[in-house]
């Protein structure tokens, strides 16, 4: 499938959207939209191995929010379906110092990133991918250090980096899906 066309980054600013964004479920849904050419809700389940009606209610709470455009209906024998798109390849969370509400978004938001990558991971262990060198395909690691603030504003271009040439590698050929979640946050107790 090809790379859906929405444009290339949208910035997310919206508490709705954030609230909309908590859900593990709805995160695959956009990443999904994002990585492949519009299609349904019966497409998009296939892809993802989840039944479609599991998927109506998220594509309705996304597309609400504005994350979620239906691009145009496709008639079927029965009656039309609607084709979804992402409204951009790449969302981007832009919150400048939260307070109250928005940063209990946020923290729903991280909560909901962290146990998809938990789900991801435990999966890949229960289908026994743990090994190494550079061809392994389920990689773990954390670290601990001190960071300056340029030593921080660094790491940060880095994962931008690293980000981009997940995407960059994506449009290159039919391997399989991979997810990268990367968490950098002060850990003031060093542990």
């Amino acid at each position: 499938m090809k790379r859906a066309t929405g444009s290339d980054v949208y910035r997310v600013r919206d508490r709705a959207q954030l609230r909309a964004l908590a859900s593990p479920v709805r995160q695959q849904v956009l990443q999904a939209l994002g990585a492949i050419e519009p299609c349904t809700a019966k497409e998009l389940a296939a892809h993802l191995g989840r039944k479609p009606v599991s998927l109506y209610y998220h594509l309705r709470a996304l597309q609400e929010v504005g994350l979620v455009v239906e691009q145009e209906r496709r008639p079927t024998a029965r009656r039309s379906e609607a084709v979804y798109r992402a409204v951009a390849k790449k969302l981007r969370v832009e919150a400048e110092k939260p307070r109250g509400a928005t940063l209990q978004s946020l923290k729903k938001l991280g909560g909901g990133i962290l146990r998809r990558a938990l789900r991801l991971h435990d999966a890949a262990l229960d289908a026994g991918e743990v090994g190494g060198g550079d061809d392994r395909r389920h990689v773990l690691g954390q670290k601990t250090v001190r960071l300056s603030p340029a030593g921080r504003r660094r790491v940060n271009r880095k994962i931008r980096e690293l980000l981009d040439l997940i995407d960059e590698e994506h449009g290159r050929g039919r391997g399989e899906f991979h997810t990268l979640t990367v968490h950098l946050a002060p850990d003031d107790r060093g542990n």
